[in-house]
């Protein structure tokens, strides 16, 4: 399936960041059920994201939490997760926007959280498709494939590790195609394993993250979306900064948890609803068609993006 996009632009830096301090921002995605929720909480070491079980589990609604490990501050994002597909275009837009503002100025890194004992579906690449096309083929550098439910796959971690290994190289060629574009990154999730050993796995899985970030020179994924985004969740920054007599930091954490919440204006929501639809809908039109791409249906289907 062709995807025609926009080549990327330069960028321009809104958010200015202490290196030396910066919080690392990881953005959770996938599709509802994959497990994306319960991989926030084993890398934050608490279950700070509600879990629930069921034919139409999942988050439906942005939420993130922050933790310290290993003396790195940590900023987890668990996007929307879509099953009922009764939501509303305008619902759905509105979600997404949330966890860009949340992420802002940018995500450091992204996990992809895909089931290791379910088959890849063609529905989860198409929203793949439809997140490079958004954020173009450089969100591919910020790429970890994550595989919940290893423990399906043996009994011991040796175990595990070899039979993820074997399923990877033997996987369909459009999950292939995922994984070469993060670069080969994959890292399996035993989730229903005991606390310590889930805060291994979260220590090991950090440490994949600090590489990547390394590898990426500390560098956060940014794009023209993103800058749409930043530029008007500044506008609101500032006049916080002013009103509160605050530092930024303080003023866009403040921002962050008022969006989530909803306690935001009318009028920015508003807006940031016309900026995601700007940027998503187009996309969904070039890879489905104008008659499926503007129906709730296809919406609430495929947008589990960030």
């Amino acid at each position: 399936m062709a995807v025609v996009c926009q080549p990327a632009r330069e960028r321009t830096e809104f958010f200015k960041e202490d290196a030396s301090n910066e919080t690392l921002r990881v953005v959770l995605l996938g599709k509802t059920g994959s497990g994306k929720s319960s991989v926030g909480n084993t890398l934050l070491g608490s279950e700070e994201f509600h879990v629930e079980r069921g034919m139409c589990s999942g988050t439906d609604r942005c939420q993130f939490a922050h933790t310290h490990r290993a003396g790195q501050s940590l900023q987890v994002t668990d996007t929307p997760g879509v099953c009922d597909t009764h939501r509303s275009e305008g619902e759905v837009l509105r979600e997404v926007g949330k966890s860009l503002v949340v992420a802002s100025p940018g995500p450091h890194v992204i996990l992809m959280v895909l089931r290791c004992d379910r088959r890849f579906t063609q529905e989860e690449y198409d929203a793949y498709l439809i997140l490079k096309c958004l954020f173009g083929e450089e969100i591919c550098d910020h790429v970890i494939v994550v595989f919940a439910g290893v423990d399906s796959l043996g009994s011991t971690e040796q175990e595990r590790e070899a039979r993820l290994q074997q399923e990877v190289e033997r996987s369909p060629p459009l999950l292939k195609n995922v994984i070469a574009d993060a670069r080969g990154r994959y890292f399996g999730v035993d989730n229903v394993a005991p606390r310590a050993n889930r805060n291994l796995q979260a220590d090991r899985l950090l440490g994949r993250i600090k590489t990547l970030v390394s590898q990426n020179a500390g560098h956060h994924f940014s794009s023209q979306l993103y800058d749409d985004v930043n530029e008007h969740v500044r506008v609101i920054v500032e006049q916080r900064m002013r009103a509160d007599d605050v530092t930024y930091d303080v003023a866009l954490r403040t921002t962050k948890h008022d969006v989530i919440a909803e306690r935001t204006s009318v009028g920015f929501f508003r807006k940031l609803v016309d900026i995601v639809g700007n940027r998503v809908l187009p996309a969904l039109k070039n890879l489905l068609g104008e008659a499926v791409a503007f129906g709730t249906l296809a919406v609430a289907t495929y947008c589990s993006l960030m």
